[in-house]
């Protein structure tokens, strides 16, 4: 069983935030809230046809700062199906899976606020975040953003000790006021304190929530956390710890005392950080640990397959890397890029409930528009708590496909290879050739064996055992010659002094990436010797063309091969997620314009040259 969860967002053309003026400074100033995004979301379920979620939200409103205490903000959400592929909660489509972004129409914020150097009073239909929204979150992913109907007090004590109370009269949760779940009446309380000490930053935190409407989700929680960070000479090393016990309120919740325990270690040198975390959240009474009022899409896998705990409780084992690239386009933010493995189990370890791979790139056009595409793999037992399902692996085609052309149009002098054989030629040649060269062909192979139809081997009388053995002996042979030649260059790029000081973070990662990639493939050719019939060849053909054909169920073909075949794919997908953003984007255009190039290139420019024709005109008429 498997599931893939793939979003692709953009603004106003690809997934996009554009807010227009930031809060006022002063009083009597005001500033407009103009927020824009468009997503495409897939989903393929077992027992579901092809489920396409096309969909644009927008937030009008405006930020008014009466006086420098007092301030008022209203703002307008409205959700709209550019697609009725899909069912979402409150329209129910027959045999269409769910994608929790219903069509609406409201009020997303409504406050009057007050504050002076240390109180802060919030009034109002508001936006609640508090730490890392693991227990009181908005789930910004969703297309409808989740706020509150509350009171909020926040009181500074001391520059290093401050305190919240917030009281929720009503939940407008994500799936939208004509949902029957899409309000929740409320009677709750949450108590936040936070202090900054020698020994670190401590939290702790009490919710006491009581729902009419929604009993099963109500209980008391009372828990701690701490974080604490050290300058290390291999980097920054960060600790964090969270423990909480939850338990019934008011006649409602658990029968029993569930516990929620979480710890990490990150570590961050030069914009890169690697991350080891554990998560549990208990099970017993034939429920588990909820976090109701959480951004819960930001935990335990992007998949969203544990949105409700199961009820012998998650144990959540994970490893992170997250960074930034610098971006192609001029003035623009870095590339923020992410991925993820998470193991999934019992709380107590007993019983094997899956695992999961997650992608994210992000890309900042301008300070007012954005691309991001995000690919979640789970991969689960049959009859586990995801079902059967699995969501579409194309949207990395779309990243590359639309973040080349972009790149194209707005950074044409960047679309190089870069080349450093300048400042030191040795190993160059060597590696260059045993890499492009086997590449090249392991590139050819791949394109020629996975997209060529099954019927035309069979037509010129080539048998599936027989193209195995060609992928296996010719792969084999250009594998290996395309590593050697990746080694070399990546240890030039390395360990020599000057290229390494001329050498982007971008440009090393990305040599590390396609050794990794080559290493996984070579990885496969003993397993692929288990299978000489040809069978397992057969299942990535498919798997393929339904990928560059959009067909829903292409990674059910894959769902049952061996995990270093799913590593491979997996990094090829990744491969083409960041490709537009690295020196690959070279390989479009050389193999093509090589040979026939130029002795110059033309740039364009973005000056507005009948301004500069309109002033230099009316300088020469002053000077006559």
């Amino acid at each position: 069983m498997s599931r893939l969860r793939t979003a692709l967002m953009v603004g106003a053309a690809i997934s996009s935030v554009c807010v227009f003026g930031a809060a006022p400074a002063q009083a009597g100033e005001g500033s407009p809230i103009l927020d824009i995004r468009l997503r495409a979301e897939q989903v393929d379920q077992s027992g579901f046809d092809d489920t396409t979620a096309l969909t644009v939200r927008g937030r009008f409103g405006y930020d008014y700062k009466a006086s420098d205490a007092w301030s008022f903000l209203g703002e307008v959400e409205g959700v709209a199906h550019l697609s009725d592929d899909f069912s979402d909660t409150v329209e129910n489509v027959p045999g269409k899976a769910i994608v929790a972004d219903p069509e609406a129409l409201e009020i997303n914020r409504l406050q009057v606020s007050w504050k002076d150097k240390a109180t802060s009073v919030t009034l109002g239909r508001q936006r609640i975040i508090f730490d890392d929204a693991r227990f009181v979150g908005n789930v910004g992913f969703r297309q409808n953003e989740q706020t509150f109907d509350a009171l909020r007090l926040g009181h500074v004590v001391s520059e290093s000790v401050s305190v919240d109370y917030v009281y929720i009269d009503k939940v407008r949760r994500v799936f939208g006021d004509d949902s029957p779940v899409g309000e929740w009446d409320s009677a709750s309380h949450i108590v936040r304190l936070s202090a900054k000490t020698s020994l670190g930053d401590v939290t702790a935190y009490g919710l006491l929530l009581d729902f009419d409407n929604a009993p099963a989700a109500s209980g008391q929680t009372w828990g701690a956390s701490w974080t604490r960070s050290w300058d290390t000479d291999l980097g920054k090393l960060t600790l964090d710890g969270d423990a909480a016990i939850q338990s019934e309120w008011n006649g409602a919740g658990p029968t029993a005392d569930l516990g929620y325990q979480a710890a990490s270690v990150s570590l961050t040198q030069k914009g890169l950080t690697g991350a080891l975390g554990v998560e549990i959240l208990d099970g017993a009474g034939g429920r588990g640990f909820t976090t109701p009022l959480a951004t819960l899409h930001a935990f335990q896998g992007w998949a969203d397959v544990f949105l409700n705990t199961p009820a012998t409780g998650v144990r959540d084992v994970s490893a992170t890397l997250k960074g930034k690239a610098p971006s192609f386009i001029a003035d623009a933010k870095p590339v923020s890029w992410v991925v993820g493995y998470h193991d999934f189990a019992s709380d107590n370890g007993a019983n094997d409930l899956g695992s999961e791979i997650d992608a994210l790139a992000r890309l900042p056009v301008n300070a007012n528009f954005s691309l991001e595409g995000k690919v979640a793999v789970f991969n689960g037992e049959p009859g586990g708590p995801a079902g059967d399902v699995a969501h579409h692996q194309r949207q990395p085609l779309a990243v590359l496909a639309i973040g080349s052309v972009l790149r194209f149009d707005r950074e044409p002098y960047t679309w190089r290879s870069g080349s450093s054989q300048l400042l030191r030629r040795k190993q160059l040649v060597l590696g260059s050739v045993l890499f492009h060269v086997g590449v090249l062909v392991i590139f050819g192979g791949h394109f020629v064996g996975l997209l060529t139809p099954l019927w035309v081997f069979d037509m010129i009388g080539i048998t599936h055992g027989q193209k195995q053995v060609l992928a296996m002996v010719a792969g084999g042979v250009a594998g290996a010659a395309a590593i050697l030649g990746a080694l070399i260059l990546l240890h030039r790029r390395v360990f020599d002094p000057r290229i390494r000081a001329n050498s982007s973070f971008g440009d090393t990662a990305i040599l590390a990436l396609l050794t990794l990639q080559l290493a996984f493939g070579l990885s496969t050719i003993p397993l692929s010797a288990n299978h000489l019939d040809g069978s397992e060849m057969v299942k990535f053909m498919y798997w393929a063309q339904g990928i560059f054909t959009f067909q829903a169920d292409a990674a059910d073909y894959v769902a049952n091969v061996h995990w270093i075949f799913k590593a491979h794919l997996f990094l090829g997908l990744t491969i083409f997620l960041v490709f537009p953003f690295t020196r690959l984007v070279h390989m479009l255009s050389a193999p093509v314009w090589y040979m026939g190039r130029r002795g110059w290139q033309l740039v364009r420019t973005r000056r507005d040259i009948k301004a500069d024709q309109a002033i230099a005109a009316r300088k020469r008429a002053g000077g006559a």
